[in-house]
């Protein structure tokens, strides 16, 4: 295809749809692209609550079997504040479309 047809095309698309929308369509993708690495940062945040909660279920059986507190329940607490006093520090609501 010659240049000319090309800039024709390009031309006639810009002037159909406006500069505006043309516009609106790139500020709409540069968006979802700034907003993926904070997504990411809360994805993995969630996956470390998960990891918590689920070694404190192993540590409370443990307990459980064993018929006595092992002294586990106490370092695994601290983590779970820890986690909680992290995530306090960086915020826990996220605001959509904002």
């Amino acid at each position: 295809m010659s240049d000319l047809m090309i800039i024709t095309i390009v031309n006639a698309v810009v002037v159909l749809l406006g500069s505006g929308t043309v516009g609106l369509i790139v500020k709409h993708k540069l968006d979802q692209a700034d907003k993926l690495p904070e997504l990411c940062n809360r994805i993995n945040r969630i996956s470390e609550a998960v990891d918590l909660s689920l070694e404190s279920h192993l540590v409370t059986q443990k307990a459980l079997r064993e018929g006595h507190i092992n002294g586990e329940s106490e370092a695994q607490a601290q983590k779970i504040q820890d986690y909680f006093r992290r995530c306090a520090s960086k915020g826990m609501q996220y605001e959509y479309g904002a």
